[in-house]
C-alpha cells in the first residue's frame, strides 16, 4: 500500500483553484481582445463619420443639391449618434447617448412644429421656403418656446462637455480629429 501523499499541486482543491484561475485569466484576456476589436470598429466608424461630416457643399450648388446634402448630413449624424449611444466604448457611450437624445429631440420638435423632416430634402426645402416667406414668425408661442428649449438643451454645458469628451477620446484613442460642436445645428432654424 502506498502511503505517500500526492504533491500539493496535484491535490484536488489546488487543481480546482488553478483551473479556475486559468479560466478567469483566459476570459479576461479574451475580453481585452474583444474590447480592442470593439474599439477598432468604433475608430473605423469615426473615420467614416468624419469623412461624411467634412463633406462641404460647393458655392455653386443648386437649391436641390443643398437640400440633398443637408438632409444626408443630418441623417448621417442622427444615425451615427444613435448607433454610438448603443455601441460606443463605455468611456463615451453615455456622452453619445446624451447627444443622440438631444439631437433626436431637436429633429422631433422640427417635425412637430411644421412637418420639417430634416432627414429629407423636402424638409429642408420647406424650412427655407417658410423662413423666407415669414412662416417662422407665425409660430405659436408654445412651439417657439419648445424650440428654444430644445435648442438650448442641444447647446448647453452638458452637451458641450459630452462633445469635448467624445472629441478627446477620438483624438487620443482613435487618432481622429472630430469637430462635432462646430457642426451642431444651433443656427439651423431662423428665430
Amino acid at each position: 500500500m502506498n502511503t505517500a501523499k500526492a504533491p500539493v499541486w496535484r491535490r484536488p482543491p489546488v487543481l480546482a483553484g488553478a483551473l479556475a484561475l486559468v479560466l478567469i485569466l483566459g476570459v479576461a484576456v479574451w475580453a481585452v481582445f474583444l474590447r480592442e476589436d470593439d474599439r477598432d470598429r468604433y475608430c473605423a466608424d469615426l473615420v467614416v463619420l468624419k469623412g461624411e461630416m467634412d463633406t462641404k457643399q460647393s458655392d455653386e450648388a443648386t437649391a436641390d443639391e443643398v437640400y440633398d446634402s443637408l438632409s444626408e448630413q443630418i441623417a448621417t449624424r442622427a444615425d451615427a449618434a444613435a448607433d454610438f449611444a448603443e455601441n460606443a466604448p463605455e468611456e463615451t457611450r453615455e456622452d453619445w447617448k446624451l447627444y443622440s437624445e438631444r439631437f433626436q429631440a431637436f429633429l422631433q420638435i422640427m417635425m412637430d412644429m411644421g412637418d420639417y423632416d430634416l432627414k429629407k430634402p423636402a424638409g429642408w426645402e420647406k424650412v427655407f421656403t417658410d423662413a423666407t416667406s415669414g412662416a417662422f414668425a407665425e409660430l405659436s408661442a408654445e412651439h417657439q418656446a419648445e424650440l428654444d428649449d430644445v435648442v438650448a438643451q442641444l447647446t448647453d454645458e452638458k452637451v458641450v462637455a459630452a462633445f469635448e469628451a467624445i472629441e478627446s477620446d477620438a483624438a487620443e484613442k482613435c487618432d481622429v480629429e472630430l469637430d462635432i460642436k462646430e457642426e451642431a445645428p444651433s443656427g439651423v432654424v431662423p428665430q
